[in-house]
């Protein structure tokens, strides 16, 4: 089961118009004929499998607007990818995917607390570069994956309960418009667009870079705990009594995941279920371990420990572990859970079978649910508890239509407990579709609609959860 695009056929891009492209590139330009072209095409989630009419491969910022220009100059839609980690709509032959992936460059001011970070850097590149100043971005996903592309959806992580999302702190993004324009944007310039591409999940056009506010965390208390799985249904009620006390300091998330190589890294050779809490007080002081304390008595623990530690190492603890791999992900934004919605959780990963999947329960709360000082189109979450997100790997065919099952019967028994706004960054797999998207965009979405119309009228950029497509366009 996958999400393929139509095999590229019917685009023919004239011989002349492609040579004088691909002279004005920094990059390189590839045609489904070229060798190169289907590792071009390659995302981390391998359920997207892009078949465009031509691939550019941004070896520079200018080969953003000038594939834009080229696209708008043969009616081609634009797909961006970087390091494809999110689950979009697959780039067919009316297209052409702009792959930013090479353009991965980081400059940090610590000064000031600003990091500039171009469109193909992954989390991981702005972390090496700021935890020796003691600094860190409001990273969000893997470590491994697009910086830009989290902000572009919001962008939840670690140190969101402390400070908010990834996109209510960013001081600048340039971008390149549908008519090939390259803004500069800011609270103080374009403002409009500048809200709008801060959870408008890359509709409006193509960031170049983003400038970046950094926060103070150079160490952290906390740990990831295991347990036996035996044990979910009592670690979850645990952790659903404890986290409602927590201060705004405290990030956690429960996962319960079939992976063979995770459980094989912990030796769990009978069963390949593993449930773990990963914690993190981001200001650590003398009532850390106190604080903490409570995860410690859950259940019995298998592996782990809590100690402070560096906040990179942290990071890394966080980390979403995995390979490219073909998922079919889903994701819920819920209230305070009761006792039938931990059972209906514990239940999801009784399911027996081969199949191989994860669920993550992430604490929201604190900064999440007010009004950032600069707040973007993705909104805040008052009255938000927690963001429940399960994937199923389509690649492990053993158990996946039994999987699949039990997935969406966890969304329809946890519908009573479902907050009335999602958000733009968790839109993905079968949540593509219109009344997601509206879901996720909520008070924002006349808004976007608005600078849909106004910076991209013709839908070029139709391969994210297009607000046209939503709106019955």
């Amino acid at each position: 089961m996958s999400f393929d695009s139509i095999a590229p056929a019917a685009t023919a891009l004239p011989e002349a118009a492609l040579h004088n492209f691909e002279h004005e590139l920094v990059g390189s330009a590839l045609l489904p004929r070229h060798n190169a072209y289907a590792a071009a095409c390659a995302s981390f989630e391998r359920s997207v499998a892009h078949r465009p009419a031509l691939v550019v491969k941004a070896g520079a910022s200018e080969d953003v607007s000038a594939a834009v220009r080229f696209a708008g100059d043969h009616g081609l839609g634009v797909a961006v990818q970087s390091s494809g980690h999110g689950a979009c709509v697959p780039a067919d032959d009316s297209g052409l995917l702009l792959s930013t992936r090479e353009l991965r460059g980081v400059r940090v001011h610590p000064g000031t607390r600003w990091a500039r970070v171009h469109a193909g850097a992954r989390w991981v590149d702005v972390l090496n570069a700021t935890s020796r100043f003691g600094l860190a971005p409001l990273h969000c996903g893997a470590l491994n994956s697009s910086a830009v592309s989290g902000l572009l959806g919001g962008g939840i992580g670690p140190l969101s309960r402390r400070y908010g999302q990834t996109a209510d702190h960013v001081e600048e993004i340039r971008v390149v418009t549908a008519d090939g324009s390259r803004l500069v944007t800011s609270a103080r310039e374009d403002s409009g667009l500048f809200w709008g591409l801060r959870g408008g999940r890359g509709q409006l056009g193509v960031v170049t870079s983003a400038t970046l506010e950094l926060v103070p965390v150079p160490v952290v208390y906390g740990g990831t705990l295991t347990f036996d799985p035996a044990d979910t249904q009592k670690v979850l009620t645990r952790y659903a009594q404890w986290v409602a006390d927590v201060p705004d300091t405290v990030a956690s998330r429960l996962s319960l995941r079939r992976l063979p190589a995770l459980s094989a890294a912990l030796r769990h050779a009978n069963d390949p279920l593993v449930l773990q809490i990963t914690v993190l007080d981001v200001e650590p002081g003398p009532t850390s371990e106190a604080l903490l304390s409570p995860l410690l008595g859950a259940a019995p623990i298998v592996d782990g420990s809590l100690d402070r530690m560096p906040y990179a190492a942290a990071a890394r603890d966080w980390d979403e572990p995995g390979q490219p791999v073909a998922t079919l992900s889903r994701a819920l934004v819920l209230r305070r859970l009761g006792k039938e919605a931990l059972g209906a959780i514990a239940s999801f990963a009784k399911l027996r079978g081969g199949h191989h999947f994860s669920l993550t329960l992430h604490h929201m709360g604190g900064a999440l649910a007010r009004r950032a000082v600069l707040p973007g189109a993705a909104g805040y979450f008052p009255g938000a508890e927690f963001a429940l997100r399960t994937a199923v790997h389509l690649d492990h065919t053993q158990g996946v239509r039994a999987a699949l099952q039990a997935q969406e019967a966890l969304r329809t028994e946890l519908a009573p407990w479902v907050y009335p706004k999602g958000s733009p960054g968790f839109l993905s797999g079968l949540d593509l579709g219109p009344a997601a998207a509206r879901m996720a965009f909520g008070p924002s979405w006349d808004a976007l609609r608005a600078l849909k119309d106004l910076y991209d009228p013709t839908d070029m950029f139709r391969y994210e959860p297009s607000l046209n497509a939503a709106y019955g366009h």
